[in-house]
């Protein structure tokens, strides 16, 4: 059951713990899920790691202050501390397997101990969405692990777990581990995912501080400070990059146009959205969707 904290907060948007039960025997449980287009207002957080395979489809991933855009082949990283939400691209939905996982409990004894452990996959440099063209090992990992939990075969148990075991020591190679503010934020992040889910909602409509700060019940200025401290932007900061994100999900599909994905993200200039998206990026819109073309 889900279970959502009291108060006198909009509970529409506050965050979820999603706890999940895992076999005494074999601590594995896939799951197989199509991601609707509707908005998700909610952040949420389980009680253990979830793997993630993109069979299909494409959109953005929040993983707190983190906006990531997904596409097909792609893999997915989140740990028991860090909250999170998926919308797919509007008009569209996107086919996962979900694969929860107790990697200490499923393989016990190993060489190297150090490598089951999750609570170092997280943190604000650590890219919890894996490209197949940047990560194709960990990608294919994870696909062998989502069709071989769908159709078993022989020796089943044993090959789940020598690819959960092979997945988690290439995991802890990836950079960006556990930042040192991981646990000391929490708190913080908490009170202001609210906040976090209502742009998630509302990202393409005229956001103010005086709005964002009502959903987590807070004053201007302390929402304000808040945020900066927590995240290490300002609100206008990261609702521009929630923006170019989604924007940048709408132009894996070339029935998109640059203008249709600028003005459907936001944004109210072609200009302003070439320049955000630039930066950001670090490449143009048409450059950007020139692998998918």
């Amino acid at each position: 059951m889900h279970k959502r904290p009291h108060s006198g907060r909009d509970a529409r948007y506050q965050p979820l713990h999603a706890p999940i039960t895992l076999p005494e025997d074999f601590p594995f449980r896939p799951t197989y899920h199509v991601q609707k287009d509707e908005p998700i207002t909610t952040l949420h957080r389980h009680d253990g790691i979830e793997l993630g395979y993109c069979f299909s489809g494409s959109g953005v991933f929040v993983v707190e202050d983190k906006v990531m855009p997904f596409s097909a082949g792609c893999a997915t990283v989140i740990n028991e501390r860090e909250l999170h939400l998926a919308q797919s691209t509007p008009g569209t939905e996107s086919s996962w397997a979900f694969l929860y996982v107790d990697p200490a409990r499923l393989i016990g004894a190993c060489d190297e101990p150090l490598l089951l452990s999750t609570t170092e996959l997280c943190g604000r440099e650590f890219a919890n969405v894996l490209a197949p063209d940047a990560h194709p090992t960990i990608c294919a990992l994870l696909r062998e692990l989502a069709d071989e939990s769908r159709e078993p075969g022989e020796g089943h148990r044993s090959v789940v777990r020598g690819l959960v075991l092979s997945l988690m020591a290439r995991l802890h190679r990836l950079p960006g581990r556990r930042s040192g503010d991981t646990s000391s934020r929490a708190p913080s992040l908490q009170r202001l995912a609210p906040a976090l889910a209502y742009i998630g909602s509302h990202y393409a409509e005229e956001l103010g501080i005086p709005t964002l700060a009502r959903v987590c019940a807070m004053s201007g200025t302390h929402f304000r400070r808040s945020f900066g401290a927590a995240l290490g932007q300002t609100p206008k900061e990261y609702l521009t990059r929630f923006r170019v994100q989604k924007a940048a999900s709408l132009l894996r599909d070339p029935r998109h146009s640059v203008l249709e994905a600028s003005l459907s993200a936001g944004f109210q200039s072609l200009s302003a959205f070439n320049r955000h998206f630039r930066a950001i990026m670090g490449v143009s819109p048409r450059e950007w969707r020139r692998p998918a073309a």
